[in-house]
């Protein structure tokens, strides 16, 4: 009973020879209403075109060695999701949630998942600050202790380490811009 109120998805998460419905339900379909809750998931990933576009759709074997269809690192990650949106659970753990996306893609999954789940409690584990920018509550660890405890908006205007890192990435993306 415990287990069912969270969904986890780790930063090494498994993609498994099975179907592409089964790796989001980490179960077997038994139901038709199985069948919506894995295409809704697919939908909220950006996902369903793809595997809509697959023969045999959801029953698609994800496989490498068994002729299945195999996915891009974003894709997969976004698969993984869909695992979190197709559970019933009232926790999230997402262990660096986007660390294989692109920068749109990125902001667009962090959004879905802020939107999606406001009646969640949410745990995000991330080193990519733009990740957690959007959380009511920010908690910033090292070595295993809390050094700072805020909002975003809070971090920021305390100017402590979590400013100094968050400032840091940003100027990598404003640097790299400008050498475009």
């Amino acid at each position: 009973v415990i287990r069912r109120k969270y969904s986890i998805i780790f930063q090494d998460f498994r993609l498994y020879d099975v179907s592409i419905a089964e790796n989001v339900l980490m179960r077997e379909v038994k139901t038709e209403e199985d069948e919506k809750i894995v295409w809704k998931a697919l939908d909220l990933v950006g996902l369903k075109e793809k595997v809509e576009a697959l023969e045999q759709g959801i029953y698609t074997l994800y496989s490498r060695e068994f002729n299945g269809v195999e996915f891009s690192g974003g894709e997969r990650q976004k698969l993984a999701i869909a695992r979190v949106f197709a559970s019933n659970a009232d926790i999230y753990i997402l262990d660096e949630p986007t660390s294989s996306l692109d920068p749109l893609a990125e902001r667009d999954i962090n959004r879905l998942i802020m939107e999606k789940s406001q009646d969640k409690t949410i745990i995000i584990i991330a080193h990519r600050l733009s990740t957690v920018v959007d959380a009511n509550r920010i908690i910033l660890m090292e070595y295993g202790k809390i050094i700072e405890d805020g909002t975003h908006h809070q971090l920021l205007m305390e100017r402590g380490k979590y400013y100094k890192m968050f400032s840091t990435q940003a100027a990598l993306y404003i640097r790299n811009e400008n050498k475009v």
